[in-house]
């Protein structure tokens, strides 16, 4: 297992892990991905190391130590937290997390009922059948995109769920941690070969995820989901942008994409005064390869929904066409330079940046990389980006109305 510490001064009393490998739920069957989905709610119910979740409480009263799993699609592992003095209880903590989960048929049954109850009235709101159309259309309706129903928690399987989780923990070499915070190097290195140097190993590192195609339309789809009587409206548009790795050209549509939103803001919301909102982001997964989009979003009376959507399209062409001004990019400067003086003193800043960057095979160097991008923010770069990123073909216009 490889292990990194990064010692910090922003907080006294305040340490934060990860363990994370590559993987997730994509190496998972199509036909066991909703027992991999269920998987951590059921050890969650079920606790860890014999203990249920009321008994580990009861170990940890008058402790601040927490240790939690996580799956991403391509991504898993743990994270956690302590103070000082407490990391030690956090670290084996992470050991019954990652070795020890519990084998609790009733706790499995409470998951289901909870999941019943909860899928109960699912059809009837509106907001969800609005949702579950905006992913099918943006996924090409994929197999493993689809929600839950109650017609499907038939195929979640305790044993396979489990058997999934174990799996997944089964090899420390996969993993690679990251401690941020107040470290004292001298007495962490043995706390750490004492408790996660315990993990069982093959000693060699072979995860890996599998790349799950959920592609986005090739022609334009333009839908109105009809659901409801609230007189509102939301609208999402969604366009195919940068399809790339390279992190400069990640930052730069960023960058043109809240200049966009602003741009948006003030004609839509300020000028038009017919929206109750509008944002705007660029989205790619950050580990393997996956297709970038540009997605729009904004609520409104319905009355005012298209000819806004029309006109939030036009002014994205303008910018495609002509690049943002020297006063936007000035803007965005001095906005991005603000929240990097703030993010530069926060601890989960450095563990995500430092866990993305691993994953990706990038050096850890690049960890302050975002401070040079920002001033290299120019008109002629983020003009390119724009026209090359924000493709007006394919796109998709998915709204939600009420019913006639």
């Amino acid at each position: 297992m490889r292990v990194y510490l990064k010692p910090t001064e922003f907080q006294d009393d305040e340490v934060l892990f990860t363990g994370a490998s590559l993987g997730g739920l994509s190496v998972a069957t199509d036909a066991d991905v909703l027992s991999a989905q269920t998987a951590l709610s059921i050890v969650g119910e079920s606790g860890f190391g014999g203990h249920s979740m009321i008994d580990l409480g009861k170990l940890l009263a008058g402790k601040v130590a927490s240790c939690r799993p996580f799956f991403q699609e391509r991504t898993h592992g743990v994270s956690g937290s302590s103070t000082v003095a407490d990391l030690s209880t956090a670290l084996e903590l992470a050991v019954l997390v990652m070795t020890a989960p519990n084998d609790d048929p009733a706790a499995f049954g409470r998951i289901l009922d909870r999941m019943k109850a909860d899928l109960a009235n699912r059809d009837a709101d509106p907001g969800v059948k609005y949702s579950d159309r905006l992913v099918a259309i943006n996924t090409s309706d994929a197999p493993r995109r689809r929600p839950m129903t109650l017609a499907r928690l038939g195929e979640i399987d305790q044993d396979k769920a489990l058997a999934f989780y174990r799996d997944s923990f089964q090899n420390a070499a996969n993993f690679t941690f990251f401690f941020v915070g107040n470290l004292d190097e001298a007495k962490l290195i043995p706390e750490i070969e004492r408790t996660l140097g315990s993990l069982p190993s093959t000693g060699e590192k072979d995860a890996a995820f599998v790349v799950r195609e959920a592609p986005f339309p090739k022609k334009s789809v333009k839908e109105i989901v009809k659901a409801g009587v609230e007189p509102k409206s939301q609208t999402a548009i969604t366009l195919r942008s940068y399809d790339g790795d390279d992190p400069d050209v990640w930052h730069r549509l960023r960058s043109a994409t809240s200049i966009l939103e602003r741009r948006l803001r003030e004609r839509l919301r300020e000028a038009l005064g017919a929206t109750y909102g509008v944002s705007v982001d660029y989205d790619r997964a950050i580990v393997g390869p996956d297709e970038g989009k540009i997605r729009i979003r904004y609520g409104s009376d319905p009355a005012d929904a298209e000819r806004l959507g029309e006109e939030a399209l036009a002014i994205a062409e303008d910018m495609r066409k002509d690049g943002p001004t020297e006063e936007e990019v000035t803007t965005e400067q001095t906005l991005q330079r603000r929240e990097m003086e703030s993010l530069l003193e926060r601890n989960d800043f450095w563990m995500s940046t430092l866990v993305g960057l691993e994953q990706r095979g990038r050096p850890l160097t690049e960890v302050l990389d975002r401070q040079t991008r920002i001033e290299a923010l120019g008109m002629k770069a983020l003009a390119k980006t724009t026209r090359d990123g924000f493709k007006p073909e394919p796109r998709t216009w998915v709204g939600w109305a009420p019913e006639e």
